[in-house]
């Protein structure tokens, strides 16, 4: 008895589902998928060091740049 992971015959499922399911098992089998989530973390780690940086010396930063807004208008 031929069939797939839940044990009913792949030939009832749609054609779209049955393309799905073999892209999925070719991306899980795939040593690519490994390093698309490695540099996904990076990014997310990167993202979120910018957020607290930004957070944390924003204030600063926006009245650096008034600073600098003010006096380039007054020169």
């Amino acid at each position: 008895m031929a069939g797939g992971p839940s044990g009913g015959s792949d030939r009832c499922a749609s054609p779209a589902l049955q393309g799905f399911r073999r892209s999925l098992q070719r991306f899980l089998g795939a040593a690519d998928g490994s390093t698309a989530m490695e540099y996904g973390l990076i990014v997310s780690i990167i993202t979120l060091g910018i957020v607290v940086f930004l957070r944390s010396f924003g204030e600063t930063l926006s009245g650096f740049f008034r600073a600098v807004s003010t006096a380039m208008l007054a020169s």
